[in-house]
This record gives structure tokens, sequence and C-alpha cells, in this order.
């Protein structure tokens, strides 16, 4: 059976090691960063990725849940990752005019 004290180092090891991440995550994605300048959408969206991986290393970590995805993340999340489907457009035959009530004079 593995020393209580071992876990707690274990996991204080696991903790302190997602604050360094989280904190060159903020940077990459803050928007002074360069990521921003230069508009590259392939860094942003590894940072969006990597993010997520971060997201799901800290619910695996702690037994309740306090990371709740904010509308930033979200909105990052489905703007770059989600893959939008498109809609086929409906190409059917348009309708006749109606012309009956016309009053042409010929």
């Amino acid at each position: 059976m593995d020393d209580p004290n071992e876990a707690l180092m274990k996991k204080l090891t696991e903790v302190s090691s997602l604050e360094k991440d989280l904190a060159s995550l903020r940077k990459q994605v803050h928007p002074s960063a360069k990521t921003h300048k230069t508009c590259s959408i392939k860094e942003l969206k590894d940072a969006v990725r990597d993010i997520e991986a971060l997201k799901t290393r800290i619910d695996r970590l702690l037994p309740v849940q306090p990371v709740s995805t904010t509308l930033e993340y979200d909105l990052g999340w489905k703007g770059l990752l989600k893959v939008a489907i498109a809609k086929p457009k409906a190409k059917g035959e348009k309708p006749a005019l109606n012309t009956e009530d016309l009053d042409c004079h010929m």
C-alpha cells in the first residue's frame, strides 16, 4: 500500500506541473501574444488543443470538477477546432411569377 504522504507529494507535483503549463498557455493565448499579432491560425489551434489537454488533466486530477468552460474557451474551441459542416443549399425550381393582377395596358 502506498504511503499517503507519497500520494500527496505526487499530486502536489502534478498540480505544480499543471500550474506551469497553465502559465505558459496563458502567455500563448493572451491578446498581446505573438500568436495573435502574426494571425497564426495554426498556432492558435495548437494552443486550444493544449488547453483542452490541460483541462482533461485537471479534471482527472481533482475529484471535484471546479473547471468550468468559459465563453472565451467555448468560442476558441468552436471557432478554431470544431469543423463546420456546410449545409447544402436547396436548389429547387423557382415558382412562376403571379402576374394575373397586374394591369397591363397593351
